[in-house]
């Protein structure tokens, strides 16, 4: 005798509960299939448009934007972020860290972004090289 509990007759008991509460929980289940809740992403990433953050999710709920585990990593370790619409670039240089730069997310125009890979597009400058 534990506690008052008579054995058999408080294992019954908790079986009875513990019936109770799976069946609580699948009319739950039951509700949000129903509903359409779905497993989905919650976040994506503001610079590569990753998703993560995998869950049970509303189908009407808005991913909110944020930073990958690689994107954080990279801003981290000094690099800038140059994000327009369609596409990224992970740059680091001296010009950049002098500016205040380092470590942030930049967005720029689909022209800045055409003219930094004109830069730093090396496979591009050996293409257009006579020799």
């Amino acid at each position: 005798m534990i506690n008052g509990d008579t054995g058999p007759q408080s294992l019954r008991n908790a079986f009875r509960v513990l019936n109770g509460e799976v069946r609580r929980m699948e009319k739950v289940a039951r509700r949000h299939r129903r509903q359409g809740f779905m497993k989905g992403p919650r976040q994506y990433c503001s610079v590569c448009a990753k998703v993560f953050d995998l869950a049970i999710v509303d189908p009407k709920a808005n991913m909110t934007a944020s930073l990958c585990s690689d994107c954080k990593q990279s801003l981290a370790q000094g690099y800038t972020a140059v994000v327009t619409a369609d596409e990224y670039a992970l740059m680091k240089s001296d010009y950049l860290k002098a500016n205040g730069m380092a470590g942030k997310v930049v967005p720029v125009s689909k022209d800045a972004m055409l003219k930094i890979k004109e830069k730093f597009d090396v496979s591009r400058k050996k293409s257009t090289d006579p020799t």
